[in-house]
């Protein structure tokens, strides 16, 4: 069997966080030997990305940070960088230092890599921002080591009024259950970033998207193929081509072999 024109990328939170890799690992590496190519499509930034590729043992490219950034392969230097965009997470830091107040609850603004503040009830209210990013930036909103819906509705919409106030224009997305916000520049998208990587060095490859969530309605591809996990979002499960019935890394197994008619 040939597979040596096939490119399949994984998304991170939400696909292949929190689930035994194990099966997976051993799945990746018997398709690898048979010429498929595999790599990451993440919002997550460079750093978070390079554990995760090498604990599956990927072979091909990794687009990071919302398309803000790619590389070919672990080692490989960055390639591409959203000329002239602004720089997000610098901007929203600024801002959300601008105010202390968020659904007429008081909380300190953090920047941190280290998450574990999140669950700590001893904290008080707080909104932890993740470092390490450049064109996109995650904001976690906790009140006492939980989720606040009401701080975290009030947070996305003093950060959406003030992009707007600014004449930044963003895409920004609250994930209420999460307690967490995303915002990105619009002149960086990884389908967009995808598609560049794609006739660049992937010329007539099928390429499958393995995902929770990707704005598929905006990029219509004779070449790329979406498949959403069994936990993805409904809107998402309803437009992808394949839909995972099983949980964990058994879907995303159950999803491949589709894929590569195994």
């Amino acid at each position: 069997m040939n597979l040596n024109s096939k490119l399949v990328l994984f998304d991170i939170d939400g696909t292949i966080t929190d689930i035994n890799l194990s099966k997976l690992k051993a799945q990746i590496q018997y398709y690898e030997q048979l010429g498929v190519v595999f790599g990451l499509n993440t919002n997550r930034p460079l750093k978070d990305c390079s554990d995760i590729y090498k604990e599956l043992d990927l072979n091909g490219p990794m687009i990071v940070e919302d398309g803000s950034f790619y590389k070919l392969k672990e080692d490989d230097a960055l390639g591409y960088d959203a000329d002239g965009a602004i720089r997000i997470n610098d901007r929203t830091i600024e801002l959300l230092k601008r105010n202390e107040i968020y659904g007429g609850i008081l909380a300190d603004v953090i920047v941190t890599a280290d998450k574990s503040i999140l669950e700590d009830q001893r904290a008080g209210s707080l909104i932890l921002i993740t470092p390490d990013r450049n064109y996109t930036s995650s904001v976690y909103v906790r009140s006492g080591g939980r989720i606040d819906e009401k701080m975290t509705d009030a947070v996305f919409k003093y950060l959406d009024k003030a992009f707007l106030s600014e004449g930044i224009s963003v895409r920004i997305k609250k994930i209420s259950e999460f307690g967490k916000i995303i915002i990105s520049g619009k002149a960086t998208n990884r389908i967009k970033t995808l598609q560049e990587v794609a006739y660049k060095y992937f010329n007539k490859y099928d390429i499958l998207i393995v995902s929770d969530f990707e704005p598929i309605s905006d990029f219509e591809s004779s070449n790329i193929v979406f498949s959403s996990v069994k936990n993805g979002e409904i809107a998402y499960k309803t437009r992808s081509k394949i839909v995972a019935t099983k949980e964990g890394e058994d879907g995303i197994i159950e999803i491949l072999n589709i894929f590569l008619k195994h």
